[in-house]
């Protein structure tokens, strides 16, 4: 990454890509200690400095006692739980960003990219949208699929390439909790429940699982 200077300081940079990353780390010439960590994907960009070194720290701060009035709390959405629907909204503006077409994986750090391209006064047509406070209902759909997509379910994701209404072709499903049948959602966002040794057999290559997350 070649040579700058920070702080008063001349650093060497190394630059390597991780996923849909570019890291560009700055270090000191001389003694090697860090500088700077620069992180860059689409057009977000995040830089880390400032980083102190063998710094004596209390041992108490790694006292992994929990305090005496430490207690567990359950959150919940104060406007509505996480939902199959939310799932399926989510995946229609994704498509609808991508010009119609369903993208690679579902990562949550592409996402602001195809809502950006999304035509919101066509979807808001589309869904009968008249007013802000149901406009704002969207997004709260937007962030409980997230929720949903990160906490507590195990799924399959095989939706790259396919176009949006394209029927035949099943691009998303996951199994609800004590449930026989799988739900399957398909490329024009319908959606079948099937049997688990009935299940699409994706691709490794197209296909994305996530596996569910232990919660108390």
């Amino acid at each position: 990454a070649g040579q700058k200077e920070i702080s008063g300081r001349k650093a060497k940079g190394w630059r390597f890509k991780d996923a849909e990353w570019v890291c560009t780390i700055w270090a000191d010439a001389k003694t090697g200690d860090l500088l700077e960590a620069e992180w860059q994907t689409g057009t977000s960009r995040m830089v880390m400095s400032g980083f102190v070194l063998d710094k004596e720290l209390d041992e108490g701060l790694f006292n992994l006692k929990p305090p005496d009035d430490y207690f567990h709390t359950r959150a919940k959405f104060a406007r509505g739980d996480p939902s199959e629907k939310d799932v399926i909204l989510l995946l229609r503006i994704w498509a609808m960003g991508g010009g119609d077409v369903f993208p690679e994986a579902l990562d949550a750090r592409k996402f602001s990219e195809a809502a950006a391209k999304v035509d919101w006064k066509q979807l808001g047509i589309e869904m009968g949208i008249k007013s802000r406070e149901e406009s704002d209902k969207v997004n709260d759909a937007i962030s409980r699929a997230f929720w949903w997509l990160y906490s507590g379910h195990q799924w399959t994701y095989a939706g790259k390439g396919v176009r949006l209404g394209e029927e035949a072709k099943p691009i998303f499903w996951y199994r609800p909790k004590e449930s026989k049948t799988c739900r399957v959602i398909y490329g024009d966002l319908s959606v079948k429940d099937i049997r688990p040794e009935d299940l699409p057999k994706a691709p490794p290559k197209r296909a994305e699982t996530r596996p569910a997350v232990e919660s108390d």
